[in-house]
């Protein structure tokens, strides 16, 4: 019964202590230096890791090479994007080509995979074209209900 005694006087020590310093941890929430100790507290961070851990996983470096992405662009397209134009400027050649010139798969992917589901064009890999439509309705019939 000392044993158990002993045990729970421990317990109640160790309560006060932890309720001390939640009541110092709150009290730092309400301190008019805040703004001061977050000032500090971000500076330590961003010189030890590069940035707080609040902040934003933007780098400097990022910034600078997102506005060369914005000045390549504007030297590219120009500053009206409202004119239409037939060439893609971004080519992996580094020339404007034309898009509706050479084979439309890879100049206008977005029109050959309206054009496959439609049954206009041949689907990558597949020898006939057929519609996105009736190779379901086959698929349907020759998987879900298999005749005995």
């Amino acid at each position: 019964m000392a044993i158990d005694r002993l045990l729970e006087y421990v317990n109640l020590l160790q309560q006060k202590r932890m309720n001390a310093f939640i009541g110092f941890d709150t009290a730092l929430h309400h301190t008019p230096l805040l703004r001061a100790m977050l000032h500090a507290d971000h500076a330590y961070e961003e010189a030890v890791h590069g940035a707080a851990k609040t902040d934003d996983p933007m780098t400097k470096s990022m910034i600078f090479q997102a506005r060369l992405l914005q000045d390549m662009f504007l030297a590219k397209l120009g500053g009206d994007w409202t004119r239409v134009d037939d060439t893609n400027p971004f080519w992996y050649t580094g020339t404007a080509t034309p898009m509706s010139q050479g084979d439309f798969r890879y100049r206008t992917p977005w029109e050959w995979v309206h054009r496959v589901a439609q049954g206009l064009s041949r689907g990558h890999g597949r020898v006939h074209s057929e519609s996105w439509h009736a190779y379901a309705a086959a698929f349907i019939r020759k998987g879900l209900w298999k005749r005995t």
